[in-house]
């Protein structure tokens, strides 16, 4: 295929999911809606099988990259602390109470327990970014039920790290405990790699890269963190994403994360919507004889997860209203749910 022809289906694309991103954002919803429907409509017909599949693949794995990356800057020990320790297993009770009610209906269904397991865990996820323009929309991020959906939030971020070790070790099908044995001592390897050189040599090189007073060079230096470790972690054998969100994480409580998020974030806007119009273009266009069941389907799994929210949080002796306001906000999926069933499908 031509390459000229590929970039101009990208582009393509890529217009469809800005006006479709806009066109939900009007309407008060998300903007992934519009990228996840613009790949639902237009990709069967701008990207077929081939290279221009491959290319927006690969684009989209870049963009996940970012997103990781991202998420792990924002992500911090201290403040998952400060939350208390009420939040944390109220986090810990939504992911493994969800995860295994729905990995139930779906053993039930006719999955076996792994898919039904992956499935379960993605439903359990739910979107930070949603969430906190929820509370924050509505000046409740100090709130009771505020600080425990950003405590909940950042639990379910966290347990991506295991989850995109764990998911490729388990589809292979070996033999799983030395398998498994391998994997966590090459992440263990690559994890202290990665914090030698993102606690030391990568806020230097940023500071004089920031010294030079070239504004270019601080945003390539972020651009290689981010995509060096992706590609430091795909090459050892592990998830390419893993790599980039614990260099994010390490480099959280560098003085300079907020420099790093403000360079990483406009080269994730250009990346991400190709990721959700790559997952839409997966699952195509739902027969209209079966959207009724879709969208019965949708609001179980919802009810699900607000259900499991209020009962930990009842144990917890939360307030009744907290709890249901916190489900309430914690009941949508999110963007690592998609993460997760892509590293599955693959």
């Amino acid at each position: 295929m031509d390459p000229w022809s590929v970039l101009a289906q990208i582009v393509l694309l890529l217009g469809a999911a800005t006006l479709l991103g806009v066109a939900a954002q009007r309407l008060g919803q998300n903007a992934v809606i519009g990228y996840l429907l613009s790949g639902i409509l237009l990709g069967r017909y701008i990207v077929g099988i081939g290279a221009g599949r491959a290319v927006v693949q690969t684009s989209a794995e870049v963009g996940v990259a970012l997103l990781l990356f991202t998420i792990g800057l924002e992500f911090s020990l201290h403040q998952l602390r400060a939350l208390g320790p009420r939040v944390a297993w109220l986090g810990v009770l939504q992911i493994l109470g969800t995860t295994a009610v729905i990995a139930a209906g779906a053993r039930g269904a006719g999955l076996n327990w792994l898919a039904a397991t992956i499935v379960g865990l993605a439903v359990a996820m739910s979107s930070t970014t949603v969430a906190l323009r929820l509370i924050s929309d509505r000046s409740e991020v100090d709130s009771r039920h505020g600080r425990a959906v950003i405590g909940v939030a950042l639990l379910q971020d966290l347990a991506v790290l295991p989850s995109m070790l764990i998911i490729p070790i388990a589809m292979r099908g070996a033999d799983e405990v030395d398998v498994l044995g391998a994997a966590l001592v090459k992440t263990l390897l690559l994890i202290a790699v990665l914090y030698a050189l993102m606690r030391w040599v990568a806020p230097a090189v940023l500071v004089r890269a920031a010294g030079r007073q070239n504004r270019d060079l601080p945003v390539l230096v972020s651009a290689v963190v981010c995509l060096g470790s992706s590609w430091a972690s795909h090459s050892v054998g592990l998830s390419a994403v893993l790599g980039a969100f614990a260099a994010g994480m390490i480099l959280a409580e560098s003085p300079l994360a907020d420099q790093i998020r403000a360079d990483v974030i406009p080269l994730r806007a250009a990346f991400l919507p190709l990721f959700f119009s790559s997952i839409g273009m997966l699952a195509g266009v739902p027969p209209w004889r079966g959207l009724l069941e879709l969208v019965g389907l949708a609001v179980v799994l919802s009810a699900v997860k607000v259900a499991v929210v209020v009962l930990a949080g009842l144990a917890f002796r939360f307030p009744l209203g907290v709890a249901i306001r916190t489900g309430l906000l914690l009941a949508q999926i999110g963007e690592f749910s998609f993460v997760l069933l892509g590293a599955a499908h693959r």
